[in-house]
């Protein structure tokens, strides 16, 4: 007790910030668009271009891996990112550091819930591609999907932290994030084929993040089995991870510039 106040209890304060945390992400549209729209049209505007005489189930789960491990990495660009520099040019940070809440609580909860956010991506897209066009991976498929996705998913949000960590103003991180994203997609072949670029830029491709996720996805759901280039971009995967999120973690200002 505190001058007649209780103080909460780190699950008490937790549970607080989780919750209002989903609430704020649930009426928030931008977040809830990027989760649901962009791996949806994706995946629709894949499955059109199919070429005739291509196995559907294959093409549709190499469409499937592309669209999700895109729609990731743009939820922690646009839903993640922006909203976080936003909310810190507001001052929304600096207000609950006045709380009795431990610090790594503040941002752990949003992390919390953007992974959950992650995984729905997941669930629908799976969804949309069974009721559309009748493909649903193996048990072992879907549990290799699954790791993959809360990969690429601590990726994208260490992006996102790194770019709010860097970059100290919302307006920034908004221009950067909408350059990362036509970047993004460019490197994974969605507008051109990797095959034909230069061979050094298609070395850069394959080691960017949203492609070792792609790989991994599309390897684990139609082989149900990772090699041994796989377990390279799985390392890589993590080198990504560890290093994007020092750099957000240890340059975070609560305060825009």
């Amino acid at each position: 007790m505190i001058k007649g106040f209780a103080v909460p209890s780190p699950g008490g304060t937790l549970t607080a910030l989780l919750t209002a945390e989903l609430h704020a992400f649930l009426r928030s549209v931008r977040p809830l668009i990027w989760t649901v729209a962009v791996p949806l049209l994706i995946l629709f505007l894949g499955e059109s271009q199919v070429p005739k005489g291509v196995p559907l189930q294959a093409a549709t789960y190499d469409i499937v891996s592309l669209a999700l491990a895109l729609g990731i990495f743009t939820l922690g660009l646009f839903g993640y990112a922006t909203v976080l520099a936003t909310n810190r040019e507001r001052g929304v940070f600096q207000r609950l550091r006045c709380a009795p809440v431990p610090t790594w609580q503040i941002l752990g909860a949003r992390l919390l819930v953007q992974l959950l956010a992650v995984i729905l991506q997941a669930v629908l897209l799976f969804g949309v591609a069974w009721a559309a066009y009748g493909v649903a991976p193996s048990a072992a498929g879907a549990g290799h999907a699954l790791v993959v996705t809360l990969l690429a998913g601590l990726c994208s949000l260490a992006i996102g932290q790194a770019m709010v960590a860097l970059v100290g103003t919302a307006q920034g991180v908004s221009a950067l994030a909408r350059v990362l994203f036509i970047a993004l997609m460019l490197l994974d072949g969605f507008f051109f084929r990797a095959a034909q670029w230069p061979s050094a830029l298609q070395t850069v491709a394959k080691w960017t993040p949203v492609r070792l996720a792609t790989s991994l996805m599309q390897d684990g759901l139609v082989t149900v089995h990772w090699g041994a280039t796989d377990v390279h971009y799985l390392l890589g995967l993590v080198v990504w991870i560890v290093v994007l999120a020092y750099l957000g973690i240890s340059r975070f200002r609560w305060n825009a510039v």
